[in-house]
């Protein structure tokens, strides 16, 4: 298993990924009756990409899955996983993004086989011609959102209410992005309960995790609040709890929704990342949560 990274001159940093090139992860088995690849296209989300996309067909043996840029890391190993848990021919895809920005993504046309999202809101958003074909709608995972700063906490941030300082630099999702809505619900619990007198202003709105993590990681940020799964996936890095906010206002929710609902592959996957001992257990090690109930 070998993974490839297109280079880039905008790359400006060994961390920071550039969505305009692809990364390919691809899997061969020694063996002259199955061949699985697996590839992990990591795009920019704009009009043309949708206008390109909706060229492909849907295969049989192709599966489209367009992911919250905050599942990267745990997806490229949930489908290696996926790959030796299956006989069958096939060849998965997933494209990352902004939840918000896939789902733009899927309604102008993109071949989307599965979505997995960091918010059940923003299921709202599609098109509904997805819901008269019958889909299904499982939520998989929970992931915490925290205050990532750099290892050895270099500005000595320890709560929510020390990012008042009007000096750091501060970086976090827009409104209306997964991670953006639960900031703002965390602001207006503590403004609620007098911990801050007015919500706190970051320095950078970005449209996902992903970025607000590149920004933290090319030092251009003090702190950022992003997701605890993305502080895990770097190694420079800590993640401090925002204490004393009930779980519910600090926890996202992650769904995985089928949009052909009589693709069997579709079905396939679900029942392993919500059934799979396995699968679950790369989503803990990972950092996130997994429903109770399956």
């Amino acid at each position: 298993m070998s993974l490839q990274t297109q280079s880039s001159k905008q790359q400006t940093n060994k961390n920071s990924i550039n969505p305009q090139n692809p990364r390919e992860l691809k899997t061969a088995k020694p063996t002259l009756t199955k061949f699985t690849s697996f590839a992990i296209m990591i795009t920019a989300l704009t009009g043309l990409l949708a206008t390109s996309l909706s060229s492909c067909s849907h295969n049989k043996n192709t599966l489209w899955i367009f992911s919250a840029s905050s599942l990267i890391n745990v997806f490229e190993d949930l489908g290696a996983a996926y790959e030796k848990n299956t006989d069958q021919e096939i060849d998965i895809k997933l494209q990352f993004g902004g939840s918000s920005s896939l789902v733009r993504q899927i309604n102008d046309g993109a071949p989307a086989s599965l979505l997995a999202t960091a918010n059940e809101k923003v299921l709202d958003e599609l098109d509904p011609k997805y819901k008269k074909q019958g889909y299904e709608k499982v939520k998989f995972a929970m992931s915490e959102l925290v205050m990532a700063v750099p290892e050895g906490n270099p500005k000595n941030i320890t709560s929510f209410r020390d990012l008042a300082n009007r000096e750091l630099k501060i970086g976090q999702c827009q409104e209306n992005v997964p991670c953006g809505d639960l900031a703002n619900k965390i602001n207006a619990y503590l403004i609620d309960k007098g911990e801050i007198n007015e919500p706190i202003k970051a320095s950078t709105y970005e449209s996902s995790a992903r970025s607000v993590l590149q920004k933290l990681l090319a030092g251009e940020l003090d702190v950022a609040l992003i997701y605890k799964v993305d502080v895990l996936a770097a190694n420079n890095l800590i993640g401090i709890t925002i204490d004393n906010i009930p779980q519910a206002i600090r926890e996202n929710n992650y769904f995985l929704t089928s949009l052909q609902n009589e693709h069997l592959l579709t079905r396939s996957f679900i029942d392993f990342i919500t059934t799979n001992e396995k699968a679950k257990q790369i989503l803990k090690d990972h950092g996130f949560k997994v429903p109770q109930n399956q």
